[in-house]
């Protein structure tokens, strides 16, 4: 089960050529709109709903408290009765089978990890190394929405990092899930 929102402002990166350059401006904030549980227990059913033409739909891998299938999103400060705030005192994951995102980015990382994730072979391998499991994983790989992004006459930009959706066994235990992926990075110079 994942939340499909819908939002009346917009969300994502915009991109704009300035003085012959591409500058990238993030706009992630979700304030006002509706929330809509989603059953995908496979991936290809995630990929349709990654793959979603709508662009004032984004997805939450929580669901909202309650048994709710549907919910009107606000603010924190405008939470009143049927509407509900996207913090985790309204969302939650449900014991059961569901989704995990590990988000992975180059950006600011150490030299040294990044020598030794270039060593195993790049991220996703980096992560494979890190949980042998993976390798064996419903999952779904999403690159950088600024992948392949350029101006005429330039180089496209790299891709820096990539979602990677892994499907667990109980998205309940998800941040112990991470907690121990953390302390398996540490030990293993990730």
């Amino acid at each position: 089960v994942v939340t499909l929102l819908h939002h009346t402002n917009y969300i994502g990166k915009k991109f704009e050529k300035k003085d012959g350059q591409l500058i990238r401006t993030p706009a992630a904030q979700f304030y006002k709109g509706t929330a809509r549980v989603v059953e995908v227990p496979t991936a290809a059913s995630l990929v349709e709903v990654l793959t979603n033409p709508d662009p004032n739909a984004v997805l939450c891998l929580g669901r909202p408290k309650g048994g709710l299938a549907t919910a009107h999103v606000v603010t924190l400060s405008k939470v009143s009765q049927g509407k509900i705030a996207r913090t985790l005192e309204y969302f939650e994951y449900p014991t059961g089978p569901g989704w995990l995102l590990l988000d992975f980015d180059l950006k600011g990382m150490p030299e040294a990890v990044s020598r030794h994730i270039e060593y195993l072979g790049g991220g996703l391998a980096a992560l494979e190394e890190l949980w042998p499991e993976l390798r064996h994983a419903a999952r779904v790989f999403k690159p950088s929405s600024s992948a392949g992004v350029y101006v005429n006459g330039q180089d496209p930009l790299k891709a820096t990092g990539f979602h990677l959706f892994v499907l667990v066994k109980d998205v309940s235990t998800s941040a112990e899930i991470l907690r121990r992926l953390e302390k398996r990075a540490w030990e293993i110079g990730l």
